[in-house]
């Protein structure tokens, strides 16, 4: 491996999105996680909502389960708080930190995203991972504004009742290679989208109480 200093350059890209830049790390080594999570805690403030999501093998493989080689379904974890966005790749790691074991399971910090609990059961299961501290977007705007019509609601739906503008929609990301070493800015955008969007709404909905 390169000398961390080296490292810490070609995994950081900076993208746009609408008025804001988000420093984005894709984190490939063990050894990058500490460091890139201090940065990213240092973000988080008293009511400050951390954007979860989890890549991982895409469902439509087991239509072909027959041809497809066993692997870990994990791939990739991805944090967003702030300006900061962190694309873990776990499957190519050489194992999975305590740092952010700990990190995950810290019960003052509420995670937001979207298939939150299919998100966590395959963190525990194909990631080794034991997080349980996170709610559905969805579910956090029912609880906050007590609006039951919200339940199951699309991340743009919620951001609209919120008051959150969202960029625009840069196109899905089941096709992106998750376990590519290098990645576009097209492609991380389309990584980002949804993570950085729940870390957004759950932000603003945590501010209402």
């Amino acid at each position: 491996m390169m000398p961390l200093r080296f490292m810490s350059k070609l995994d950081t890209h900076q993208i746009k999105f609408q008025d804001r830049t988000i420093t984005v790390k894709v984190v490939d080594h063990a050894d990058m996680v500490s460091p890139y999570l201090t940065e990213l805690k240092s973000l988080i403030g008293a009511s400050t909502a951390v954007g979860l999501e989890v890549g991982y093998f895409p469902d439509k493989a087991d239509l072909f389960k027959l041809f497809v080689i066993p692997k870990e379904a994990v791939l990739m974890l991805k944090l967003s708080v702030g300006t900061c966005c962190l694309l873990i790749q776990l499957s190519r790691l050489d194992s999975v930190p305590e740092c952010l074991k700990e990190f995950l399971a810290d019960p003052e910090i509420c995670f937001v995203g979207v298939g939150m609990r299919s998100d966590l059961a395959k963190l525990k299961t194909h990631g080794r991972i034991d997080q349980t501290n996170g709610i559905n977007v969805s579910d956090l705007a029912v609880k906050v504004l007590k609006k039951s019509c919200l339940d199951g609601c699309a991340l743009e739906d919620v951001a609209d009742i919120v008051g959150v503008a969202l960029p625009e929609d840069p196109g899905p990301a089941y096709d992106v290679d998750l376990e590519a070493k290098f990645y576009t800015s097209d492609e991380i955008k389309r990584l980002i989208y949804e993570v950085d969007a729940a870390h957004l709404i759950g932000t603003k909905l945590l501010g209402m109480l």
